[in-house]
Parts: structure tokens; sequence; C-alpha cells
């Protein structure tokens, strides 16, 4: 286990533990002192250690002998000042063993699916809103969407060869993006969202544009995240269909039509009234009203109305099953690539058992 050190460390964040927890979780059979020197390679665990241990992060005792790594360099959190360091240091090592799996089994199929960066058409610095909804403009005739209501985004951007991973993590984190190698696009989405998915759909499209935009130096962190909101909005509803569905100039806006909106192209009653303000059809003050009222009635989260759609990352899956049936692999080491023990990864998917399958 060349890696192990490396490995222990990167299981344990990804698990939330400290040193000290990770040593009660094992009933004190070693010291924290005796953990960080495995974690430093001064020192080696007993072979007996390893599965107390496994046990105690959630992890496969395969996980310490994987040979594909992944180094993940630069990335960017969506709202990351409201995102602890210790669920930082979380979401990325739950992402980095997610896609550690996910390119074992691409190899192991002998697949890969390039991504296109170049988007003709796209700005080539943003500076304000303005670019930012041409830049939406341009990922839309590119991706060839036209400007009705997108479904199913996630899958959409999987087809085109981003990497979409779901982790669960807590509800601070909404999601965060990078690039593997400087070549392959990954957009981290929390899974505690499936049932908010106007914000999930949000959230993948604001961290679309981190990964094809190119910002000005000379804006600051809060306006370059206003501006990938602007771009998710404009994604959502472009700014045509805003102004053909509310027309150019409103007085007054009634929720259950902001609600159909939602319903429709699923995108938040927020997000809808900031697109309103943005295309000039109300005006600031009707904005503020209108956002005070929601805060009032909902709270500062909830809204009324729910999209009914489907946003689920599912090629992951696709290929795990696809190689089963070719036999590739065994249900056992699917198990292992899906991070799950086999007798659950066998209850999920209905999977009978190698007898079984084999018919004696």
């Amino acid at each position: 286990m060349q890696n192990f050190p490396e490995r222990l460390r990167s299981a344990r964040k990804m698990s939330g533990l400290t040193l000290d927890a990770l040593a009660e979780q094992i009933g004190h059979r070693v010291s924290k002192q005796a953990l960080n020197k495995y974690e430093q390679a001064t020192a080696k665990p007993a072979p007996d250690l390893l599965l107390p241990l496994c046990e105690a992060m959630g992890v496969r005792p395969d996980y310490f002998t994987r040979q594909k790594q992944v180094d993940i360099v630069h990335y960017s959190f969506r709202k990351l000042v409201k995102l602890q360091k210790k669920e930082q240091s979380m979401a990325i090592e739950k992402t980095r063993d997610a896609l550690e799996r996910y390119f074992e089994l691409e190899e192991l199929l002998g697949v890969e699916r390039s991504f296109e960066r170049n988007i003709p058409g796209l700005p080539a610095v943003i500076i304000d809103h303005n670019d930012a909804e041409r830049a939406a403009e341009a990922v839309r005739a590119a991706f060839n969407l036209g400007t009705d209501p997108l479904f199913n985004i996630v899958e959409m951007l999987e087809d085109k060869g981003i990497k979409i991973i779901e982790i669960e993590v807590e509800e601070a984190f909404n999601g965060m993006s990078t690039y593997i190698d400087d070549k392959i696009p990954v957009i981290v989405l929390n899974s505690r969202f499936d049932e908010k998915l106007d914000r999930k759909r949000f959230t993948t499209l604001h961290e679309l544009a981190h990964l094809l935009l190119t910002f000005s130096p000379d804006i600051d962190e809060k306006l370059e995240e206003r501006l990938c909101d602007t771009f998710a909005g404009s994604m959502l509803l472009p700014g045509e269909k805003v102004k053909e569905i509310l027309g150019k100039h409103r007085s007054a806006l009634i929720w259950n039509e902001l609600v159909l909106i939602k319903e429709l192209y699923g995108i938040s009653v927020r997000a809808i009234l900031y697109r309103a303000r943005t295309h000039g059809i109300i005006t600031d003050y009707d904005l503020t009203s209108k956002m005070a009222e929601l805060s009032r009635f909902y709270g500062r989260k909830d809204e009324p109305g729910r999209y009914k759609g489907v946003e689920k990352a599912v090629r992951f899956r696709q290929l795990l099953l696809r190689a089963i049936a070719e036999e590739i692999i065994t249900p056992s080491k699917a198990a292992a690539l899906d991070g799950k023990k086999l007798a659950d990864f066998r209850a999920e998917l209905n999977l009978k058992t190698d007898h079984e399958s084999s018919g004696n």
C-alpha cells in the first residue's frame, strides 16, 4: 500500500473526522499521535488495524490500494464564505473519490468523452451583466437549445462531456467546479437538493459559467458570482422569453403567474423576479417589495411552487451496468466502483448472485 498515508488522510477528511475523533471511532486501539504518524508516513499501522479504520471512515479496504489518483488543484466553490474549512475538505475528498472510481470505470470500458471548450460567439472576457447575458445566448446557440425550457440539464451537460458528480454534504455547500488535468470539466452538486430542483438547476448552470467564462481581472469575487448568477438565470429563462411572457413593463406581478413560470422553466420565483428587473420589466422598488413579501410569507429559503422535472446524473450508472452486462467486471467489482457494500449494491439494483446468474 504505497499510497497509504495519503489515502488515510483523504479518507479521514472525506468522513469529516479529526485525528482525535478517528482514534475514538476505532476504540483508541492506537492514539491520535500514532494516526498522525501514519498520515506523515513515519510509521506503518498493523495489518489488523485496516478493517477498523475502513469501518470508522466508511470506505472499503480496496480504497487504500486504488491506483488511479486524481489531483484537484484549482476549484471554485459557490458561496465559499459560508462553508467551513472542514466541509470544504470533505467536499473535495468526496469529489476526488468519486472521480477516481469514475475514471477507473471509463478505463475498464475503454471509453472517453471529450468536451468542446470553445463556444462560438462567447465573449472573450466577461466584464458586466450584458456580457453574461450574451454568453448564455452563445451557449444556448452552440448547444442547439433554442429559447424553450430546458429539461434535465444535468444529463444534457453529461452528454456534452462534463462530469457531473453528486455528493452528500452540508446544506451550506451548493456546488463547485473544476478542470482535471486542465481538460476534463467537472461540476459537483449537493445531492441534498434533489427535492429543490430549481436550486439544483440554477447551481449547475452557475458552475457551468465558472467552467466556460473568462472574467476580467478587474472585477472582484462577489461580482464574479453575481455574473455567474446572471448567466444561469439567462440560460434558464432567456431575456426574450422574459419579455414575451411578462411584457415589456409591468406595474404589478402576481404570485400565481410567477409560479406557473417556475413550474414550466424550472427557475425559482426569486430568480424570475431578478430576470424581470434585469430587463427593465419591473423597478428596483418592485423587486425589493416582492422579495420582502416572499421572505415574510416563506422565509429566506422557501417560496411558492415546485418544479417537478428530473435532474439526475446517470452516465456513471449506465456505464457501470454496461460493464456488468458485458462481463467486463463482476458485481463485486461494480459495488467497489460504486462505493457500496456488495449486499447493498445487489439489493439496490436487484442483481442476482453470481451463482444464480450462471443458472447453477
